[in-house]
C-alpha cells in the first residue's frame, strides 16, 4: 500500500471518518443568474431563438464577430 494511502486511511481513523469537509460549491451571483435564464429557457422556449444544428448556431457566431472585427480594424485604420 503506498504511503499516501496509509496517511489517508491513518488520518480516516483519527478523524473517525473522512478527514475532510465534502460540500457542494455555491454558486456565485452571475452563475445564479445564468441557471436562472437556463431555467426561463427551458420553460419558455418560444421566445428564444433555436437552431436545427449547432453548425448552424457557430456561423451565426462567427458572422456577428467578423462583422464586428471588420468594423473595428476599419476604424482603427481609417478605412
Amino acid at each position: 500500500m503506498s504511503s499516501a494511502i496509509s496517511m489517508f486511511l491513518r488520518s480516516a481513523v483519527n478523524n473517525d471518518g473522512i478527514p475532510f469537509e465534502i460540500k457542494r460549491p455555491v454558486p456565485n451571483e452571475e452563475t445564479k443568474a445564468a441557471l436562472d435564464e437556463y431555467e426561463e429557457m427551458k420553460s419558455d422556449f418560444v421566445k428564444y431563438k433555436r437552431y436545427s444544428s449547432f453548425d448552424e448556431a457557430l456561423d451565426e457566431v462567427f458572422q456577428v464577430n467578423i462583422a464586428d472585427f471588420v468594423s473595428a480594424i476599419s476604424n482603427l485604420t481609417g478605412f
